[in-house]
């Protein structure tokens, strides 16, 4: 399978919601938001490594969170959970021990933060 990178992904058709990307020898799925749920710019669904902890995903994060917010869905990996919540990350959603863990940025809107406020 090809992958194009996530700046591609980016400038792409309005149309084209989701799509795997490939950036540092990193394989991530990842979405355009489509309603508004939060104010992140994309959505992190998956996130598969050739080399885990070889820091592909760091790189990636390292160059796109300077222009774009993220959420990151259903984090099932405690290491990436905590290196996330490092980063300034916070949790959103249900925090009761059932399903997985959904971290958004901390400057972003989550609509379980209740009124969007003027800081978002």
């Amino acid at each position: 399978m090809r992958y194009r990178r996530f700046d591609d992904f980016v400038a792409s058709d309005f149309f084209l919601r989701s799509e795997w990307v490939k950036e540092y020898g990193v394989r991530i799925y990842v979405r355009k938001p489509m309603v508004a749920l939060h104010s992140a710019d994309f959505e992190i669904a998956n996130v598969e490594a050739d080399k885990p902890g070889k820091g592909g995903f760091t790189k990636f994060l390292d160059e796109y969170e300077q222009k774009f917010k993220f959420l990151h869905e259903n984090v099932m990996n405690e290491r990436l959970l905590d290196y996330l919540l490092r980063r300034g990350y916070r949790q959103v959603g249900k925090t009761d021990g059932l399903g997985f863990p959904t971290l958004i940025h901390a400057t972003c809107w989550h609509y379980t933060d209740g009124e969007k406020l003027s800081s978002f």
